[in-house]
């Protein structure tokens, strides 16, 4: 072997080391923000999720007081039923949570976003749409 190619496998193992370390470190932190926002609780249908942020205590509260907390969940009325879709629309207002909060920029009350409006029933979307929505106290009425 010349020196070249010696320089040459040399350089390759070191990027190689330095490509696996920053993967890892990737890994590492992509797993510790997912197990500390509490991430799984996401993929379950348990509404105490929507409250993992405290932007939804409102409107879990105002859940809780109506009639209809007995039938519906959250995923009930704002998220598609059907497979792949439930998990897509989870995985993507996921990304968006955790970008809105890590970047601070959400509105405030919290708002429905467009790519959940085809899961809440037609007749329901009037009155979910307005500030407030369902989440007044009232039992889900059409509008």
């Amino acid at each position: 072997m010349n020196q070249q190619q010696t320089s040459q496998k040399r350089m390759m193992s070191w990027l190689t080391v330095f490509l696996c370390v920053a993967v890892g470190i990737l890994i590492g932190i992509g797993g510790f923000t997912f197990q500390y926002a509490e991430g799984l609780s996401y993929l379950s249908n348990d509404p105490k999720a929507c409250v993992n942020c405290h932007v939804m205590q409102e409107q879990y509260d105002s859940w809780l007081r109506a009639s209809h907390h007995a039938a519906a969940t959250c995923n009930d009325c704002h998220i598609p039923q059907t497979f792949p879709e439930k998990y897509f629309l989870k995985a993507l207002n996921g990304w968006n949570h955790s970008k809105a909060f890590t970047l601070q920029n959400f509105p405030q009350p919290a708002s429905q976003h467009s790519e959940s409006l085809p899961a809440v029933p037609p007749l329901f979307r009037k009155r979910d749409a307005r500030p407030g929505g369902n989440h007044t106290g009232e039992d889900c009425r059409p509008a």
